[in-house]
């Protein structure tokens, strides 16, 4: 499975303490198996509030491939790491396009679903011309607009 790491080290001088931290962390996904994809240091933020009296941190993201089984093993261990102050863990989805494409299709069948119960037709009046639109026709308008957008 493909995971990303986002974890936060305490910034108490402007130098950056990143260098050992990471090592650590590379480490600690060596003796799980896992293999780094990707190493991105987005560098010193202000946390949104602070943390053991810290306000300032440096972020690192790690996306990695690893085995669930092993995942729980690695939280552990860097949950025990004192020089890190915050981490999260999430799960990349590869089919994330066909997902937001299913939500997307069932929003607009709700949509749909409460235009066709809605007080205007029930009593009776009309809408304007040109404003009738068929469930297959924004089907597939969406299924134009999210492939585009998924290429």
């Amino acid at each position: 499975m493909r995971y990303d790491l986002l974890y936060v080290v305490p910034s108490t001088t402007d130098d950056a303490p990143t260098s050992e931290v990471k090592a650590k962390v590379n480490e600690m996904l060596q003796a799980i198996n896992a293999t780094i994809i990707q190493e991105d240091e987005p560098g010193k933020r202000k946390l949104a509030y602070p943390i053991n009296n810290v306000r300032h941190g440096y972020y690192v993201n790690v996306i990695f491939e690893a085995e669930p089984q092993a995942l729980i093993k690695f939280k552990k261990s860097i949950g025990l790491n004192t020089d890190i102050v915050r981490f999260q863990i999430v799960q990349e989805e590869k089919t994330a396009g066909k997902a937001n494409l299913k939500k997307m299709q069932k929003a607009a069948q709700r949509s749909a679903k409460a235009a066709a119960s809605s007080p205007a037709r029930s009593e009776g009046k009309e809408e304007p011309a040109g404003s009738k639109v068929s469930l297959q026709e924004l089907d597939k308008k969406l299924e134009e607009l999210l492939s585009d957008e998924v290429k």
